[in-house]
């Protein structure tokens, strides 16, 4: 994050916006945006927040004065500071009057310039709501990723967004939002369509307290220059100690977490790994523990060779190491001479939970085939970190190998890993039951592969996991290659055609947002790539989003629609209700028998 000012400047001279962005850059202190028409400016302005404005009077399409009445309407840009250059001195009371602070005559020195903007700097400096508030780009930061920064520094005002002139309000609570607004839409709606920004700007306007630009640096700039090649630390006493491979699609997850009270000290290690990647994750661990001679406890999740192995190195760097399994994996795991006086069986625990010396709880979740029969979840019930296993990793693209936090962007890896490596929808929806019963829910969801859950994507993730049809329940779908690609063309059809109804953005927003939608489909720029099963679904679930909340006669106009393209592909139509069609609700009743 540049601690330069932007200045945002306007003039339809030429010469003079060189020069003013000439000397403003040579300063050395700022950073400079130059207009030659208040018309570009504004279409700007959708995109970026200056520090400060100045801008000429007299301009052929909005005048200065029109434009200033403008940023002082905009709820965004109302407190930007704003110097009016004028010839005429007359023109001086007009500017006030519009909002401006400061006026610099022409003509003028350079040197003029340069004090009347550090003059401006230093007034603001005290003005409460101007230095706390943050501001930003929607499309580096991301408003899950906002929202979560917000409420772990317990934030309590307004989180503003705007795109292209329209905008979104968040109230938050220490921490905790209280409501939401955008349009006509309110509280779970309109958040619904925030999360979809993709681009625009925001501002944090806080209450009680005062932020540094270095706010946001804890998940903006920060994740992008996250140093992985050393631990991670991602909650108190606890970090990522795992690797990143180009040369592989499935990124290793290790995490070592620290528990200390009063002298004691027990370290855990949450499934240590295969043996390729132990000399890189050793190295990190020693960073923390100085040796893994020092690892007390760890868990093996399942039996494969890519979690368990490395327990070799733990067993014989100190063979008094608890390790931590369920009787299911022992049977296997016992292969790896693993001294039968150091396991413990988790299965024996009463409610499954053990209390550590050092006074902290651990609750375990059994994870049946997910994937493998002995698997289960790890709850740290202090940090509020839930080590998952299999269930939740990622295969990871190649413009995602060295992410850390997962985003939108890696569903379609999440998909493909469960897919592939899972048996059965009935395994993760009993998995994922006994994680909606947690109290209280987990902050952080870590699995053994792929990038880590936070915030506002679990709930996202977990719904559409619980619909998700995997492994034998694609195996014995019964849907032939031709009928799934009938629907995907069926859905197709329906959502160009729908495109000229409803605007492409809120059909993209509303699939992207459906639980039962994303789960059974691969859906890329507003289309249907692939349908993985139940077809029919799929088409009917698309057929639902597309008339939710939609006037009556363009609902009638989709569902019309959609019942020809299936009589035109010979497939059933879709289970809508279509009882409730209204095309004939205006017909006067006395038309009608009573």
């Amino acid at each position: 994050m540049s601690s330069k000012k932007t200045v945002l400047i306007i003039d339809d001279e030429e010469s003079i916006l060189f020069s003013l962005q000439r000397v403003l850059e040579l300063s050395g202190e700022y950073e400079v945006v130059a207009c030659d028409s208040a018309t570009v400016a504004l279409e700007k302005l959708n995109d970026f927040l200056p520090d400060l404005i100045i801008s000429d009077i007299h301009m052929p399409d909005i005048d200065g004065i029109e434009f200033c009445s403008k940023i002082r309407q905009g709820e965004l840009t109302k407190n930007i500071p704003f110097i009016f250059l004028t010839a005429k001195k007359e023109m001086m009371i007009e500017g006030i009057k519009a909002g401006g602070d400061d006026f610099i005559m022409k003509p003028f020195t350079f040197d003029e310039v340069l004090v009347k903007i550090e003059a401006i700097f230093r007034r603001i400096k005290n003005t409460k709501e101007q230095v706390s508030q943050i501001k930003g780009k929607l499309n580096e930061n991301g408003l899950d990723k906002i929202i979560q920064i917000c409420h772990e520094k317990s934030i309590s005002g307004d989180l503003l967004l705007q795109k292209a002139g329209e905008i979104g309000e968040i109230k938050l609570d220490r921490g905790e939002i209280t409501s939401a607004k955008y349009n006509n839409l309110k509280d779970d709606k309109a958040l619904d369509v925030l999360r979809q920004w993709k681009n625009g700007i925001f501002v944090i306007r806080p209450v009680g307290m005062k932020l540094r630009p270095e706010f946001l640096l804890s998940r903006t700039d920060e994740d992008a220059l996250i140093d992985m090649d050393g631990p991670v630390e991602l909650a108190k006493d606890t970090w990522w100690v795992g690797y990143r491979n180009k040369n592989t699609m499935l990124q290793l997850n290790v995490y070592l977490r620290r528990f200390r009270d009063k002298g004691r000290v027990i370290n855990f290690l949450v499934d240590p790994g295969s043996p390729i990647d132990f000399p890189i994750v050793s190295r990190k661990i020693a960073k923390i523990i100085s040796n893994i001679a020092n690892i007390n406890l760890y868990s093996l999740n399942h039996q494969d060779p890519d979690v368990c192995m490395s327990a070799v190195f733990i067993r014989n760097a100190n063979p008094k190491a608890i390790c931590m399994t369920t009787e299911e994996n022992w049977r296997l795991i016992t292969h790896y001479e693993i001294n039968p006086q150091s396991v413990k069986i988790i299965n024996t625990l009463k409610d499954w939970q053990v209390k550590l010396a050092t006074g902290h709880r651990l609750k375990f979740l059994p994870s049946p085939f997910c994937h493998a029969k002995g698997s289960f979840m790890i709850y740290d019930l202090e940090t509020r970190i839930l080590y998952t296993g299999d269930l939740f990793g990622g295969i990871s693209e190649s413009d995602r190998l060295f992410v850390l936090f997962a985003e939108e962007e890696d569903w379609d890896g999440i998909r493909a890993f469960h897919q592939i490596y899972m048996p059965t929808n009935s395994a993760l929806r009993h998995a994922i039951e006994q994680i909606r019963n947690l109290d209280p829910p987990p902050l952080m969801i870590a699995p053994q592969h792929g990038a880590i859950l936070r915030g506002e994507l679990m709930d996202r993730f977990l719904e559409r996991i619980y619909h998700l049809d995997v492994g034998a329940d694609l195996l014995n779908m019964a849907e032939t290659d031709d009928l799934l690609l009938s629907y995907r063309d069926a859905c197709n059809e329906l959502l160009e055609f729908s495109s000229s109804l409803i605007n492409m953005t809120k059909i993209n927003q509303r699939i992207k947002m459906h639980p039962y939608i994303l789960p059974l489909c691969e859906f890329k720029d507003g289309r249907v790539k692939t349908i993985f099963s139940k077809p029919s679904r799929v088409y009917e679930q698309i057929t639902m989003a597309l008339i939710t909340d939609e006037n009556v006669h363009t609902v009638n106009q989709i569902k019309t629609f959609a019942l020809k393209i299936s009589q035109s592909k010979g497939l059933p139509p879709p289970l809508l209700d279509w009882d409730s069609d209204q095309t004939l609700s205006d017909v006067p009743e006395q038309l009608f028998d009573q």
